[in-house]
């Protein structure tokens, strides 16, 4: 699905089960809520369906601003209501990746229902 820059990949994999979000490019919109939201249905409804784990990698994200990061963080919040697990997965050797996902930190809890990782990605495979 093609947001502006912002390009986001939803796959169904049945080892696990996971719904698989992939995002690349740049999420820059100004209201990026709006476009987000059919697509965080989608993704909430494909993990209902299998009792999935949501499972999101920003490894490509060139930039987000802070209200695609808002965007997110309603979607963390409503995937903590329907008890689902969110893993949100971003490329540990990018600082700006790195500062955003360890202020998303405070969203880890003892439920494990969310869980951020910090993934090695080859030099080659960075945006």
């Amino acid at each position: 699905m093609d947001l502006g820059e912002l390009r986001i990949e939803i796959r169904d994999i049945v080892e696990g089960p996971l719904v698989r979000v992939d995002w690349r490019g740049k999420g820059n919109a100004l209201q990026p809520t709006i476009a987000l939201a059919p697509v965080f249905d989608d993704v909430l409804a494909r993990a209902r369906v299998t009792s999935a784990t949501v499972d999101m990698h920003f490894e490509e994200l060139e930039f987000f601003n802070s209200a695609t990061i808002t965007a997110v963080l309603h979607f963390i919040r409503r995937a903590r209501a329907e008890r689902r697990t969110v893993v949100l997965n971003y490329h540990g050797g990018l600082r700006w990746q790195r500062y955003c996902f360890d202020a998303l930190a405070a969203f880890e809890k003892d439920d494990g229902l969310v869980r951020i990782r910090a993934l090695d990605v080859p030099a080659t495979a960075s945006p």
